[in-house]
């Protein structure tokens, strides 16, 4: 039995899950901003940053995390497409111009800081989504991030609506890991934006 509650990060402020030192990551992109003017007026900001506890709301459209292995980039732009179609947000690893300018800077930073940098903008994009599809192929079984995006986009309850993978042609059922169970799959095109078409009219739960 564990001694702690499971539930608790629903409670936590997630905008100190980072240290401040390390704005460069993309925090700004992701955070939710109410009152525009407390991030303008510096330095006294940082006070009203601690000052913020309780659970974070739910956005007002929902946020579709699209887990991947690169070598599936083009069938997670076309769950990209459809998502904004039905109307979500979502948040895409190849399109995101903070990975790109980390890119760009690897010749000048440590192997160290670009792994610490590369998992803080994927943890600020899975802190900021209500959704994630993973689309899953016979190389997704290699991949090292897949699992743990989609366990932590996953809303808390054992079986969730909110998650959900796309078993690419040649990926039964019967091939998936255990933590897919805890979602819904499929494996057409019409049932992954069937998916995604439900889940936008039915926002906010």
């Amino acid at each position: 039995m564990a001694n702690y509650d499971w539930r608790d990060f629903e409670d936590a402020d997630w905008l100190h899950r980072f240290p401040l030192d390390l704005g460069f990551l993309g925090i700004e992109l992701w955070r939710e901003q109410p009152h525009p003017e407390m991030w303008a007026a510096a330095p006294w900001w940082i006070e009203r940053i601690t000052a913020r506890q309780g659970r974070v709301s739910l956005p007002t459209t929902p946020r579709l995390f699209i887990s991947h292995k690169q070598s599936d980039e083009s069938e997670a732009r076309k769950v990209a497409s459809w998502a904004s179609s039905a109307g979500f947000e979502f948040w895409l690893d190849v399109l995101d111009p903070n990975l790109a300018a980390l890119e760009r800077f690897a010749g000048y930073l440590t192997p160290e800081l670009i792994a610490v940098a590369t998992a803080a903008i994927i943890e600020m994009a899975l802190l900021n989504s209500t959704h994630v599809l993973a689309v899953l192929s016979q190389a997704t079984a290699k991949s090292r991030w897949v699992p743990y995006e989609y366990g932590r986009a996953k809303d808390s309850t054992v079986v969730s609506h909110r998650a959900s993978s796309w078993l690419l042609p040649g990926v039964s059922s019967s091939d998936v890991a255990e933590y897919v169970h805890l979602g819904e799959k499929f494996s057409y095109d019409s049932q992954v934006q069937a998916w995604l078409a439900r889940e936008a009219q039915s926002w906010p739960p």
